[in-house]
């Protein structure tokens, strides 16, 4: 009975706490400014706030993972802060990140934060260092002559032709003083990402056909994996150390006026104010 009535003081404990950071002003304008500093439009700032405390709201967790809305109202104040100074979007639907609740110990749960890579290009971008980002995936009918990585590769395509067999795959960063740095992988780097692809959909849906890389999407899904790839080789020139670790909504949605957000949020967190008995 104490790991019932123990687990449910948490819960309230964390609900007020959450509601009470939805509310904080400081915070919210704290938030709010570093998507400004990072040219994003103040209503559209607005609306990324709706959306982070949205997933906090609406996410239940899983068996793998608790949800977001255990992990300390602390702990979920600073991760929010950290993604709001890279202007990343909370939209799962734009890619850039993704926030989910983890198991840190038996008694404590943080969140975990994963780089889409429509976020890294984003942090890229924003980093005020970059002045363009090319990536091509190269076929062997195609023309190409690497020059190293401090050099923009020789590279005319011949046509997007997905039937001929893949030669390699480049990035090339031009930087704001226009010197350049270029990453290249091998062919063998990239169909060994596309084959574990396939594999983990096979093992897991029994049918490969469902991977991404059978279809139309096969040359975006090599560009993403080929920029990710770039991504890590050069971030120390994008990110502050160690911040990082390894447009949907409407007008009204925009606008809610605290006390409606509080009473959803009470209501979505309050399930967990009566769990189920464990070791009773």
């Amino acid at each position: 009975m104490s790991t019932v009535s123990n687990t449910g003081a948490t819960n309230m404990l964390n609900r007020n706490e959450l509601i009470a950071l939805y509310k904080d002003e400081e915070f919210k304008a704290s938030f709010i400014a570093n998507y400004v500093d990072k040219n994003v439009h103040l209503h559209v700032a607005q609306k990324e706030f709706i959306t982070a405390f949205n997933l906090i709201a609406n996410d239940n967790g899983s068996q793998e993972r608790p949800a977001i809305k255990q992990a300390s109202a602390s702990s979920i104040k600073s991760t929010f802060l950290m993604i709001s100074s890279y202007g990343l979007s909370f939209d799962p639907n734009e890619k850039e990140v993704y926030v989910y609740g983890e198991h840190r110990d038996p008694n404590k749960v943080g969140l975990g934060v994963t780089l889409g890579y429509r976020g890294m290009r984003r942090i890229a971008m924003n980093s005020g260092k970059v002045k363009v980002i090319t990536s091509e995936i190269v076929y062997e009918s195609d023309s190409f002559t690497w020059l190293g990585a401090d050099k923009a590769p020789s590279f005319a395509s011949t046509g997007r032709n997905q039937d001929d067999n893949i030669s390699c795959g480049f990035v090339t960063i031009r930087l704001m003083d226009n010197s350049v740095v270029s990453f290249k992988m091998s062919a063998a780097e990239l169909l060994q990402i596309e084959n574990d692809n396939i594999q983990m959909e096979t093992e897991f849906t029994g049918d490969p056909n469902n991977s991404l890389y059978r279809t139309a999407w096969r040359e975006r899904c090599l560009r993403a994996a080929l920029w990710r790839s770039a991504y890590r080789e050069y971030q120390h020139l994008f990110m502050d150390t160690g911040k990082i670790v390894d447009d949907q909504g409407t007008l009204e949605s925009e606008t809610e006026t605290a006390d409606a957000f509080e009473a959803m949020m009470a209501e979505a967190l309050a399930e967990n104010d009566n769990p189920q008995a464990v070791n009773a």
